[in-house]
């Protein structure tokens, strides 16, 4: 089999050097001989696999695995996939570098593909980050360098630990609402189920705003608990109440909220023209429009409150548009 191809530079952040190579050799080993035990990954989508499985089928294997010896085989180091999609194409045999790794540089190897894949589960990535401090009795700080991902990055991923074992399960079917559950992590296992019921109470996730409402309402009455019945009643009732909120919020097809300032409807209401137009610009027109109406002291009210929250570094502008104003 001809030299394996290198793998595709991904863009962004690169994975640290592995260690030195020297001691590493490509062989063919059996893919019974193998076992894995440094990977904390859990989750391998079966189509994915049957996929990775047709094109080594069709192309062969791109790039070896990673061994270290073990016993009288070999555990695996990188490449669980790849392994697995063997496993599924019969092969007796497995193109592998072998190489003489210690625990800790075996199991940063592991981390680092992990840690980079597209992919990624974020329980298992916090498991693996969890598996490697209790192990080699490191930080999170220390984590981040052997993975060259921001420790702020480590701190959210182990924080997703402190969720219940119903939300982590949520975590890991619905990656794409990661933010809203890492918000989550803030509450007691109580609030955290209520919070997943107010969470999968409509067909279509929440804004992070409205949810972050939502976790500051558990948050506020947990930290008013005192331990009583009525406590946990009032939860529940927080939590009926942003159900009621959430579906008055889809059949009306706005945000959903809990407190709602008076419209004054002699008013025009403010349009918003383009997103990406400065939202100092869009008041200051609105006041235009309130000035050309007849509503002077309105207008005057906007554009004092526009210019307050300018000086006061609330706001920016572009003061290109409002020549007549220049001094």
């Amino acid at each position: 089999m001809s030299a394996p191809a290198a793998a595709p530079r991904r863009r962004g952040r690169k994975p640290p050097p592995a260690p030195a190579a020297s001691d590493a050799s490509v062989e063919l080993i059996p893919v019974a001989s193998i076992v894995t035990g440094l990977n904390n990954r859990t989750v391998f989508k079966q189509d994915k696999l049957e996929e990775l499985a047709d094109s080594m089928r069709k192309h062969g294997l791109a790039q070896p695995i990673t061994v270290r010896p073990w016993g009288s085989g070999f555990q695996l180091v990188a490449g669980e996939r790849r392994w697995r999609a063997a496993q599924i194409l019969g092969w007796e045999t497995i193109p592998a570098l072998v190489r003489d790794l210690d625990d800790r540089a075996a199991r940063s190897i592991t981390l680092i593909e992990n840690s980079h894949r597209e992919d990624v589960d974020p329980i298992d990535e916090a498991l693996g980050y969890r598996a490697y401090m209790d192990e080699f009795g490191a930080g999170a700080a220390e984590v981040a360098a052997a993975v060259n991902l921001p420790s702020v990055r480590i701190y959210k991923r182990l924080e997703l630990l402190k969720l219940r074992d119903d939300v982590q399960e949520q975590v890991r079917k619905n990656p794409s609402m990661l933010t809203l559950f890492e918000l989550m992590t803030i509450l007691d296992t109580n609030r955290q189920g209520l919070a997943l019921r107010v969470l999968t109470s409509r067909s279509r996730p929440p804004s992070l705003a409205e949810f972050r409402r939502v976790v500051s309402d558990f948050k506020t009455d947990q930290d008013k608990e005192d331990g009583t019945q009525a406590a946990l009643f009032s939860a529940d009732e927080i939590a009926a109440l942003w159900v009621e909120k959430f579906q008055e919020a889809d059949q009306a097809g706005r945000r959903a909220r809990r407190a709602v300032l008076p419209i004054d409807t002699r008013f025009p209401p403010p349009r918003v023209k383009d997103r990406r137009q400065w939202l100092a610009n869009q008041m200051k027109e609105w006041a235009d429009e309130l000035l050309a109406g007849g509503f002077e002291e309105a207008s005057a009210a906007v554009y004092t409150l526009t210019e307050q929250c300018i000086r006061d570094n609330r706001l920016e502008a572009d003061e290109s548009q409002w020549t007549e104003f220049f001094t």
